[in-house]
């Protein structure tokens, strides 16, 4: 659990295609974590997470001259993850593992004053790996996709509609993809 009380908070944002400070307001957030790790049976490994915020950035003053209170950009108000694996004894005494996690993200602004193009809507990403890994833990293969469903989501947007567009990043589509590793140890 956490809470902070900011003075002097400053955010920056785009008003009228120019960058500015939006700033020295008050703000405030409060939250916490939580964690839970199991091994409920030989070779299984579950990991579950949530995160928890809630904040407020006071009287900030948008582009049409109103103020208001708004949230902080890029912090979603919950955020929940897992990770299931299972792995057993395999050739060469290695270790085999598959294994699935996610990361699932609440709804999101990207900036303090939050047009609602730099908004983004809630989204879950999921990947998939399976890995051998050798005796002396040297040497690892291993297969994977990340975004299984091919979610399309972004990661960050401006509003430069004063300048005649806007700018989205995206998250990473299905990436499919393998690696080989050796450890120097």
């Amino acid at each position: 659990m956490f809470y902070y009380d900011y003075n002097d908070y400053q955010a920056f944002g785009l008003v009228g295609g120019l960058a500015q400070a939006i700033g020295n307001n008050d703000a405030e957030a409060w939250g916490g974590e939580l964690e839970l790790f199991l091994n409920p049976a030989d070779g299984w490994d579950l990991v579950f997470g949530a995160a928890f915020l809630d904040d407020e950035v006071k009287d900030v003053t948008l582009p049409d001259g109103s103020v208001d209170d708004r949230e902080f950009p890029l912090a979603p108000g919950v955020e929940l993850n897992g990770l299931v694996r299972y792995s057993w004894a395999s050739f060469y005494n290695g270790t085999m593992a598959l294994q699935a996690d996610f990361n699932w993200q609440d709804d999101v602004c990207f900036t303090v004053i939050c047009h609602p193009y730099e908004e983004e809507d809630s989204y879950i990403v999921g990947n998939m790996r399976a890995s051998w890994t050798s005796g002396d833990d040297k040497w690892q293969a291993a297969v994977f996709v990340h975004n299984v469903a091919d979610e399309e989501y972004r990661i960050y947007a401006l509003d430069i509609s004063a300048l005649g567009f806007g700018n989205d990043t995206f998250g990473q589509p299905r990436w499919v993809g393998g690696s080989i590793s050796f450890k120097w140890e």
